[in-house]
Order: structure tokens, then C-alpha cells, then sequence
């Protein structure tokens, strides 16, 4: 057989070999994930910098979205800290046009929705940033708030062309030690351990990434895993990520309380993961000398004199 093949191969008689990719296929957009190029960056930072203003000139007067994240029990500092935004709808193309940043490359990324008239994709929702310890920011994350988003929206959105991130490990302080590192299943459960003094990852939903799993696997910290409390749904996620990673603690929150972050609203709701954390054999540690504050980041800064000028006409 290998002789036969051999012949064929010198007499060059094989026929050619056809590929024909799916039909799903036949534009890159439609399947090749968008690279994070330095273009790609800018526009996710002057996105995330207008809706952070945009949220801050918002007010703070009752049914705002900076009201909104007062009364899940976010501080200013953290708000600040944490770039949190909003995306009112028509603010973002005259911005990038502004900037003189393409509005068909922010369609490209899903920051504007070209099929319908570059319709800002987050329109209506409270924005959290991904970004690594030097403040770029990588990602973006909406959490549903308008009244006028339909009720089958999605709670949470992430930008669907880009790789959906594990939120928080971008900034993570990845060297060993025996601080505990928190794995919730939402940006505000993860922001509200953040604000307590722990580290802290978002799974951003219930199915886990395989290569995200992979990620917390050579983590060389301890992880606990603290699941959402709805009637099983949660922690069964929770235990499918405990296999997946291969490892972990449950952290199972009191009766009554859904997540994190909801009981972060009772008065004594941080003392009383404290106690769970203390149960468990963790204890909320100081900061190796020379690490970054647990959770904390660069604030986002302006990359060029164009996106002071833009922040200053909002």
C-alpha cells in the first residue's frame, strides 16, 4: 500500500484536495474571534471612559443607574475604582466620530450594532470593565437596568465577538500564596468581595470555559467557591466548576440570602462571611508587600488629549 501511495504521489495523479469551508465560515467575522489590537484597545477604552462619565454625570437622584449601584451596596471609591459605567444609548458614535475612531470597526467589536442603524449594544445597561493591572481595558460587560430593555433581554451581555473573559483574572495577583481567592458566578458579587478586602473572579453565567477552568487549575492560590443560593441551580453550577478546576472549597451562603453581593445589603452582611470564610479556614490576610491591593488596578486613564476633550463636553 505504501508503495502504491508512493507512485501515486510521483506521478502527481492525485486529485486535487477541495476545501470547502461551511457556509458560516466564508466571512472571518462570523467565527474568527477579534483580536485585541492596539486599535481594538482604543475603542474599548473610549467606550468604557464615556459610559464611566456618562454614568457620573447621570446624578445620583433616585432611579439612576449611579443610584442603582448605591443600593446594591457599592461605595463611591468603589464605583470610581472600578470604572462602572452606563451606555445611554446615543452617546457613543458621535464620541468615536469625535475621536475620529471608525465607527464600522467599533460595529466589527459589537460595541455598536451596524444591522441596526449602529445602535449602541449596550444600550440601557450598567457597564463593568475588564482590564489587567495596567489599567488597559480588555472587555466589557453589561448588566440589564433600562426599564425599556425588553423582559426577555439578557441579564448579562458581553461583548460577543471578543472572547468572553474570566472577569477579574486579567488583574489578578497570579504568585503563590495562601490568600484565598473568591470564584462568584456575577461582576457585582465580585466587586462586592473586592470591596471587602478579598480577591475575586467573575464566571460571568453558569457553563465555565473550558481553558478558563484551565486557568484556575494552575492557580497557585487556594480558591473557594461561593455559589449562588437559588434553590440548587447555583451550587450545581458550582460543583460542575469545583470538576472541572479539579479543585475548590464551597462556600455556601446563609439561607435566604441569593448571592454575594445581596448580602453585602445587611447590616452585618460582611462580618457574617467573615465568619464563613473563618469556618472554613480562611481568614481575610494582608497584602503580600510589594502586591497590588486585592482587586485594585490603575484607574483608567485618557490615552491621548482628543479623549480629555471629549470627557470634558459630557
Amino acid at each position: 500500500m505504501f508503495k502504491e501511495v508512493l507512485a501515486e504521489l510521483e506521478g502527481n495523479r492525485l486529485p486535487p484536495l477541495r476545501q470547502v469551508p461551511p457556509p458560516s465560515w466564508t466571512a472571518p467575522q462570523s467565527w474568527r474571534l477579534i483580536e485585541l489590537s492596539p486599535h481594538v484597545q482604543m475603542l474599548l477604552h473610549t467606550a468604557a471612559r464615556l459610559y464611566h462619565t456618562a454614568l457620573l454625570a447621570s446624578g445620583q437622584g433616585e432611579g439612576t443607574p449611579y443610584n442603582y449601584l448605591r443600593r446594591r451596596g457599592f461605595s463611591d471609591a468603589t464605583i470610581r475604582q472600578e470604572a462602572m459605567g452606563y451606555a445611554a444609548g446615543d452617546l457613543l458614535v458621535p464620541a468615536l466620530l469625535s475621536c475620529g475612531l471608525s465607527i464600522t470597526a467599533a460595529a466589527e467589536i459589537n460595541l455598536l450594532q451596524a444591522n441596526h442603524g449602529y445602535r449602541e449594544f449596550m444600550a440601557g445597561r450598567v457597564v463593568f470593565v475588564e482590564r489587567d493591572r495596567s489599567g488597559r481595558v480588555l472587555h466589557l460587560i453589561g448588566r440589564a437596568f433600562s426599564p425599556s430593555l425588553s423582559t426577555q433581554a439578557p441579564k448579562y451581555l458581553s461583548l460577543k465577538e471578543m472572547a468572553k473573559p474570566l472577569y477579574g483574572y486579567a488583574r489578578l495577583d497570579r504568585r503563590e500564596s495562601a490568600r484565598p481567592v473568591l470564584l462568584v458566578e456575577s461582576p457585582p458579587d465580585a466587586i462586592t468581595a473586592r470591596q471587602w478586602g478579598f480577591d475575586a473572579l467573575a464566571n460571568i453565567g453558569t457553563h465555565m470555559k473550558a481553558e478558563h477552568a484551565a486557568l484556575l487549575a494552575r492557580l497557585k492560590r487556594p480558591l473557594v467557591i461561593v455559589p449562588h443560593n437559588d434553590g440548587g441551580a447555583g451550587l450545581a453550577a458550582a460543583e460542575r466548576w469545583r470538576e472541572l478546576i479539579g479543585r475548590g472549597t464551597l462556600a455556601e451562603l446563609p439561607d435566604g440570602v441569593k448571592d454575594l453581593n445581596e448580602l453585602g445589603l445587611r447590616q452585618e452582611g460582611e462580618r457574617e462571611f467573615q465568619v464563613l470564610m473563618k469556618a472554613l479556614g480562611f481568614e481575610r490576610q494582608a497584602v503580600d508587600q510589594g502586591a497590588a491591593p486585592p482587586g485594585a488596578s490603575a484607574p483608567v486613564p485618557y490615552p491621548t488629549r482628543k479623549r480629555q476633550s471629549l470627557a470634558s463636553q459630557l
